[in-house]
């Protein structure tokens, strides 16, 4: 019985398309599809079929989504690494704020184009930081 061929991974890009008052932003694919949330990906090359979102961080999580759901039959690990904040202030600061300043500043940047999309072929490695489970560690 002939081996399954695997379908690629997707190389999936956030481009900017709004203006500079009122920036927006598409997905698209290494073949120039954009993503629309309705109607999944156009054949006709338009942006304007494409659905806009708001910041470029909502694009990435949809970027996330669409990468997980297409995995999301293989099997799963989960890993934790720490980061560590050290704060010094004048100041008590709350870790809401903490958080907020946080997730203001931070960005998580991989070089999936570069690299790929997980540590071997046909592979995905979502990875974020969740600001919500910050805690003190003193």
């Amino acid at each position: 019985m002939p081996k399954k061929r695997e379908k690629p991974t997707p190389i999936l890009s956030v481009l900017a398309a709004g203006t500079p008052e009122h920036p927006r932003y598409v997905i698209a694919d290494q073949y120039l599809r954009y993503f629309a949330l309705e109607k999944g990906w156009s054949e006709q090359r338009d942006m304007s079929a494409a659905t806009l979102f708001a910041t470029c961080e909502e694009a990435l999580r949809m970027v996330d989504t669409l990468l997980v759901i297409r995995h999301c039959d293989l099997p799963k690990k989960t890993y934790t690494v720490p980061v560590t904040i050290e704060l010094y202030s004048p100041e008590q600061v709350s870790e809401r704020d903490l958080q907020q300043w946080l997730m203001r500043v931070s960005k998580l940047i991989l070089d999936t184009p570069r690299h790929g999309n997980g540590p071997v072929a046909g592979s995905y490695g979502s990875v974020r930081i969740d600001f919500s489970k910050l805690k003190e560690s003193t």
